[in-house]
Order: structure tokens, then C-alpha cells, then sequence
């Protein structure tokens, strides 16, 4: 019987995994977990100016809202990673130290 309860375990352990693995949204998607940590972090003005920039709300300031939200300019020096898009922690980051240098 032990054996039988720690496979359950397992089994309903790696069952959820893989559920969540799949999910998406406010707390599991873009903006999720990671996000949420970065922003309790971050000042409040930067979190703001971000969810506005971003304004299809996937987590991602895109080229297209970039240009809407007057960062153009900065575009190319937020975005570490080169993959077009800022990520919220590319975009904190960036502007912490844009506002650092200065």
C-alpha cells in the first residue's frame, strides 16, 4: 500500500506540473510569478509606465508600442537580449540605469 500512495503521489504531483506548465495568464503567463516578485522590487513609476507602454498587455513592449509610447529612441538599448521585444525586467532594468547614468 505505501508503494501505491507514493506513486499516486507522484503521478497527481506530475499531473499538476504539467497543468500548470500550460497555463497562462496574471499568474502564470507573462507578468506571472517573476514578474510579480520583480515588480514588488521595482518603483512604482516604472511598473506604471510599462503596463502602459505594453498596451496589448502580453507582457512585452513590442516594436509598434514602443513607437505609440514614445520609447523608440531607447528601444534598441532596453532590449539586453536583441529578441524585439523589452520584457518588464529589461524595461526596469534599462530605465533604472538610464536614470543612474545621469
Amino acid at each position: 500500500m505505501h508503494n501505491y500512495n507514493n506513486a499516486l503521489r507522484g503521478g497527481l504531483l506530475g499531473a499538476a506540473l504539467l497543468t500548470l506548465a500550460g497555463c497562462t495568464g496574471p499568474l502564470f503567463g507573462p507578468g506571472g510569478f517573476d514578474n510579480a516578485t520583480l515588480e514588488n522590487g521595482a518603483p512604482p513609476e516604472l511598473v506604471s509606465r510599462f503596463h502602459e507602454a505594453d498596451s496589448d498587455g502580453d507582457g512585452v513592449i513590442d516594436p509598434t508600442e514602443a513607437s505609440a509610447a514614445g520609447l523608440q529612441g531607447l528601444f534598441t538599448t532596453l532590449d539586453e537580449d536583441r529578441d524585439r521585444q523589452i520584457s518588464e525586467a529589461e524595461f526596469i532594468n534599462g530605465m533604472q540605469q538610464l536614470d543612474n547614468n545621469q
